[in-house]
């Protein structure tokens, strides 16, 4: 994490930092990256100078929200900074919208005698994302406190009371038991929710409105089904290690075309440089961090546009679902059709090409389901997954357990071929391998392992890319 330098003046910077009141809550999905006490002995500092105590950064009040989020739970929220020894701390700022970024907030140079910065703010109604401390000591050395993300509770209660029914909105921690969730069929019990292999794609059938969306994390796939049949499959970036996409059933209640964003009169935007309270900021300029198209699924996640191509088949994102544009744009235009909305294909074309604001509602809301399976058999192929988030679902157990259950004499397989078959997954490519294959003796000989998404094939071939094994990248680049 690079430490925060004077460039957060410039206009460019300071409309980024009006992403941090914009945000929406929406999960946010702000691109992760190294990690925050990397700059304990930078510019040639002395480590050993540093008081041995790390700082800390505290928010209060806030309450435990989903994942690793904290809600603040007042108007005016009070942070201190415990950094013994300090001079000078920041307040650095990184909202969920606007990848790489880092803003200043405030800086304080006046602490107590136990040294301890404290100050209060008011975020605003939508704020959401990851704040942490710059910590300034005497001798010159920098350290940087733990970041935490914080979400504003007007906007998760918002969400929540449009998008939640209680009791069905079940976000789980763990991994789904993927010997568990089939179907007599072959196929997934869960609302038929993946198509990461070869299976049959149907064309999508115009006024047919039971359409429902599904999304396989270790696959990084997101299906739109119509009739319990498969339509179209888009490849994704999902949530990092530390705020994953969460598993469970969720509704999508509109879908959001060139979001305006009218930044509101805080404190904060009232120091920016770029932008006025009130002022409204199209979605064509490029102040408006929101994008083009959005898909709230209520309670701070949703599916929304990827940053760049790189973001697809990594873990990058708050917690979100990220697509790339084109596909996101397909998506709500497959929707559109099979629920015979209002909304035409001029309609759509100009959305893409102009900044007109255009919510299209869904009087029925579309489920949304979102599962973790590491091992999935689609018309006759076994495919496996990596296990992202290491729920340890990719067992030789497990896997023995799922050939048994679609009629594979699993005892005659050893457990060295059953490991060597799940270790050829991998967080860039997926191994698959036809049922009868298996039957016969050739799993391993027979069995093939391909990229997970086109950007995995890139990375395979040697292609550049700023995202690691675990979704991290060079984060919260001053501008």
């Amino acid at each position: 994490m690079s430490v925060f330098n004077s460039a957060i003046s410039s206009v460019k910077s300071a409309a980024f930092v009006a992403a941090l009141l914009l945000t929406v809550v929406l999960a946010g999905c702000n691109q992760a990256g190294t990690q925050p006490n990397e700059r304990a002995q930078a510019d040639g500092t002395d480590g050993a100078q540093i008081p041995a105590m790390q700082p800390r950064l505290d928010a209060s009040p806030v309450a435990t929200g989903d994942g690793n989020w904290r809600v603040l739970t007042a108007e005016e929220v009070t942070f201190t900074v415990t950094a013994p020894g300090a001079r000078q701390v920041k307040l650095l700022y990184s909202p969920v919208v606007a990848d790489d970024q880092a803003f200043e907030i405030v800086t304080l140079d006046a602490p107590d005698e136990n040294g301890v910065f404290r100050t209060q703010l008011k975020p605003p109604a939508d704020f959401a994302g990851d704040m942490w401390a710059e910590v300034a000591y005497a001798d010159g050395a920098t350290r940087e406190t733990e970041p935490i993300a914080l979400v504003a509770r007007d906007a998760v209660a918002a969400t929540a009371e449009r998008n939640e029914q209680p009791g069905t909105n079940a976000s789980s921690e763990e991994g789904d038991n993927p010997t568990d969730a089939r179907t007599g069929g072959g196929q997934p019990a869960r609302a038929l929710n993946t198509s990461g292999g070869t299976i049959t794609h149907n064309r999508l059938q115009a006024n047919q409105p039971d359409v429902r969306i599904a999304i396989n994390i270790p696959a990084f796939r997101l299906t739109l089904w119509q009739n319990d049949k498969p339509v179209k499959t888009y490849e994704i970036g999902i949530g990092k290690k530390s705020h994953p996409l969460p598993s469970g059933d969720r509704e999508a209640s509109q879908v959001i075309f060139n979001p305006n964003w009218i930044p509101p009169n805080s404190t904060w935007v009232r120091r920016m440089r770029g932008v006025s309270p009130g002022e409204r900021i199209t979605a064509d300029d490029p102040r408006n961090p929101l994008g083009k198209i959005k898909i709230p699924l209520g309670n701070a996640y949703l599916i929304h546009e990827a940053a760049k191509p790189s973001d697809i088949g990594s873990l990058v994102s708050h917690g979100c679902a990220r697509v790339l544009t084109k596909d996101l744009f397909d998506l709500a235009e497959q929707i559109i059709i099979a629920r015979s909305l209002p909304m035409t294909q001029a309609d759509i074309e100009r959305a893409k090409n102009s900044n007109e604001r255009v919510i299209q509602r869904l009087e029925t809301p579309i489920p949304v389901i979102i599962s973790y399976e590491t091992q999935v058999i689609e018309d006759g192929v076994l495919h496996l997954y990596p296990d992202v988030y290491d729920r340890n679902t990719n067992t030789v157990e497990n896997l023995r357990a799922l050939l048994e259950s679609n009629d594979i004499n699993a005892a005659r397989l050893a457990d060295e071929t059953l490991r060597e078959m799940l270790a050829r997954a991998s967080m860039t490519e997926k191994f698959s391998v036809r049922l009868n294959d298996i039957r016969g003796g050739r799993a391993l000989t027979a069995g093939r392992t391909q990229p997970l998404t086109e950007q995995s094939a890139e990375r395979n071939s040697g292609g550049n890319s700023n995202n690691s094994r675990d979704g991290s990248s060079a984060r919260r680049r001053s501008s």
